[in-house]
């Protein structure tokens, strides 16, 4: 009997256990925050768009989303940190719904409740956010636009048939500017895989994967008819209209 009530009481730890688990590691958050959030570093990223229940922000090239160090470095969480307050410690992951790379710069939705982070989410899996890159390479198809499907996982490439640990992957380039150093691109993502961009460059153009630089531009959100962008450089905003991008777009 005893081992028969162990079990249903294991179920019931496990299913309690479940249900809060989003709680839980925002909970581990607020515990860490001494390491984690620090004094205003403003400089680091702009706010694009700022709303009752998430922000667009854009995130400067060589710094981290949030701190998994003991040291004191300037991150994103930081700046939101200062600019929300305690308030962040409520919404799961601190509101963070999609993450950029320490060297990526660009975008980053950040929602202010859990209800915008869940209906984020639902809206990144249904491929309804579109996301769009700017791809800074060495080497380049001769061809102007290139769309590339395939399955990864991690740093390996699997083109033929889907896997189970390979993971479908799809997106579009156009290359806007080229010289003999280096080559401009626009991406369109039509899948939203981690690292796919460097991936996908490296196999396909045989690049080397320390050296594809990447700025996300852009971001659509179909649901609330809106079209975000990143603050660009002069140079890059007249690329953009003289190669007549709004066709790819």
């Amino acid at each position: 009997m005893n081992k028969y009530n162990n079990f249903f009481i294991f179920k019931k730890i496990k299913k309690i256990f479940i249900k809060y688990k989003k709680f839980y590691k925002t909970i581990f958050l607020f515990i860490k925050k001494k390491i984690v959030y620090i004094k205003k570093s403003k400089k680091i990223i702009n706010y694009i768009i700022i709303k009752k229940n998430y922000l667009i922000i854009d995130k400067k090239k060589n710094y981290l989303v949030y701190n998994h160090t003991l040291k004191n470095i300037k991150n994103i969480l930081s700046c939101v940190y200062n600019f929300l307050g305690e308030k962040i410690f409520d919404t799961y992951k601190c509101g963070i719904v999609q993450r950029l790379d320490f060297n990526t710069s660009g975008l980053i939705i950040i929602s202010r409740n859990n209800i915008s982070y869940n209906l984020f989410k639902k809206l990144f899996k249904k491929r309804k956010i579109k996301k769009y890159y700017f791809v800074i390479c060495n080497k380049y198809s001769k061809e102007k636009v290139v769309s590339i499907k395939n399955y990864i996982y991690k740093k390996n490439v699997y083109k033929k048939k889907k896997n189970i640990n390979f993971k479908y992957s799809s997106l579009k380039s156009k290359i806007i500017f080229k010289n003999n150093f280096n080559n401009i691109v626009i991406c369109k993502m039509f899948t939203g895989r981690k690292n796919q961009i460097k991936i996908q460059f490296k196999n396909f153009f045989n690049l080397d994967y320390k050296k594809i630089f990447l700025h996300s531009y852009k971001i659509k959100i179909k649901k609330f008819k809106m079209d975000c962008y990143s603050l660009l450089n002069k140079k890059l905003i007249n690329l953009i209209k003289n190669n007549n991008t709004k066709t790819f777009l």
